[in-house]
C-alpha cells in the first residue's frame, strides 16, 4: 500500500493560541513551570494536503536520575483521524516526541488501549500500575441489566452490603489513624507545600518524575478538565506531616467497554509517607476513598506499581481491575540510553499522577 504523504510541523505555546482544539490544555501549558516561555513546543502535527491528519500536544517536565535533574517532553491527546491511520502517522508522533525533547527523552502515562501497543512497538519502556478499585454505588453495575425491576432489587442488596462494608471500614480506618490529623491544603500555602515537597524528594528511588513545589501549585490550579484540579490533603502527627495524599474527580459519561456509564470516578494520583510511616500508607490512602465516597463518587481508583499497597488493599476487598500505565524512552544521544537500570521497575518511584495523567 502506498504511504500517505505527511507533513509535520510544531507549534508553540504561543501558536497554540489560535488551536480551537487545545481547550483547558492551553491555559495549564502557559503555567507551567518547567516551560521557560510560550516559545516552547506544545504541539506536534501531521499535515496530508495542509489538512491536519493528526496531532499530539506536549509540554516539558522534569525527571530526577542519578545522572541529575533532566528536562524530559511528555505526551498528552496522541490521536490520529480515522482516514490517516494507515499513513504511519501515529507511529511517527511518539517518535518526533524524544526526537524533540532536549535531553531525547520522552514519556506518557495512563495512555490508551490505542496508543499503548503503538508505544511498545517503538521500543518505549513499559511500567504497568494495577488499578485497585472500590465500588461505592452499585448503580455503576445495575444499570447494564435489562431488566429494571431486577435490576432495582439488586441494586438495594448490594446498597445495603456496599453500606456495611463502608461503615465497617471506616471504624477500622479510624482506628488505625488514631492520633493523625488529616487536612485540605490551599495552594496559596507555600510552607506546607515545600514541606510535602521535601518529603517526595526523600524518596531514595534512582528514577523518579520531579514533582516539588511547583509542580504541585501547578496540578492543585490547573486542569485539563472541566471538573477541576486535584486537591492536597496532608496527615499531621502532632503538627509535624507525615504523609500527604493527592485526589481528582472525573466523570465518565461512558467509564468502560463494559458498558458503565455516566460515573463520577474518585482517583487517588499522589502520595508519600515518611518512613516510620509505611504502615500507615494504606489506611491513609482507604481514608482518602471514604472521604471521596462521601463527595458523591460512585466508585474509587488507586492505580499502584506497589505490590505492598495492593496486597493491602486486596485483603480488605478491593479488586484489580485492568491497569494504568507509564512509558518513557531515552533515544540516541540521550544520557540515559541504553540504561539497563532505567528498565528496572523497582528502581522507579511511579504514581499515577506522572505524565499528563494528574492534569487529564
Amino acid at each position: 500500500m502506498k504511504r500517505i504523504p505527511i507533513t509535520v510541523r510544531t507549534f508553540s505555546i504561543r501558536e497554540l493560541a489560535s488551536d480551537a482544539g487545545a481547550g483547558e490544555k492551553l491555559h495549564a501549558f502557559q503555567r507551567n513551570p518547567f516551560a521557560d516561555s510560550d516559545d516552547v513546543i506544545a504541539k506536534i502535527s501531521g499535515f496530508c494536503d495542509e489538512k491536519e491528519a493528526g496531532r499530539e500536544y506536549v509540554f516539558p517536565l522534569r525527571l530526577r536520575t542519578a545522572h541529575g535533574e533532566m528536562d524530559v517532553l511528555a505526551g498528552s491527546s496522541l490521536s490520529v483521524d480515522p482516514e490517516y491511520r494507515r499513513s504511519g502517522l501515529g507511529m511517527d508522533l511518539p517518535e518526533l516526541r524524544w526526537q524533540k525533547s532536549s535531553s531525547k527523552i520522552a514519556l506518557g502515562a495512563a495512555l490508551s488501549q490505542m496508543a499503548l501497543p503503538v508505544h511498545q512497538l517503538l521500543d518505549y519502556i513499559v511500567f504497568l500500575l494495577p488499578r485497585n478499585i472500590m465500588l461505592w454505588r452499585s448503580r455503576v453495575l445495575v444499570e447494564t441489566k435489562r431488566n429494571e425491576l431486577a435490576a432495582k432489587c439488586m441494586a438495594f442488596v448490594l446498597d445495603c452490603g456496599i453500606w456495611l462494608y463502608s461503615l465497617l471500614l471506616r471504624v477500622v480506618c479510624s482506628c488505625n489513624l488514631n492520633g493523625l490529623a488529616i487536612e485540605e491544603v490551599s495552594p496559596d500555602d507555600e510552607p506546607t507545600l515545600g514541606t510535602v515537597a521535601e518529603l517526595i524528594s526523600e524518596d531514595d528511588a534512582p528514577f523518579a518524575e520531579v514533582h516539588d513545589a511547583r509542580w504541585l501549585r501547578w496540578h492543585m490550579t490547573e486542569s485539563f478538565s472541566k471538573d477541576g484540579p486535584m486537591r492536597l490533603f496532608v496527615v499531621r502527627k502532632r503538627g509535624e506531616v507525615v504523609g500527604f495524599y493527592m485526589t481528582k474527580k472525573r466523570f465518565h459519561e461512558q467509564a468502560s467497554h463494559r458498558g458503565f456509564k455516566n460515573v463520577w470516578l474518585g482517583s487517588i494520583m499522589e502520595w508519600q509517607v515518611k518512613k516510620r510511616f509505611e504502615k500507615k500508607l494504606g489506611w491513609i490512602l482507604v481514608s482518602a476513598a471514604l472521604r471521596l465516597k462521601k463527595e458523591g463518587m460512585d466508585a474509587v481508583e488507586i492505580p499502584s506499581a506497589d505490590e505492598t499497597l495492593n496486597h493491602f488493599l486486596r485483603r480488605i476487598g478491593w479488586r484489580q481491575v485492568g491497569a494504568s500505565n507509564f512509558v518513557i524512552k531515552a533515544g540516541e544521544d540521550s544520557p540515559l540510553f541504553g540504561n539497563a537500570e532505567m528498565t528496572k521497575i523497582e528502581n522507579w518511584r511511579l504514581r499515577p499522577a506522572m505524565g499528563d495523567a494528574g492534569l487529564s
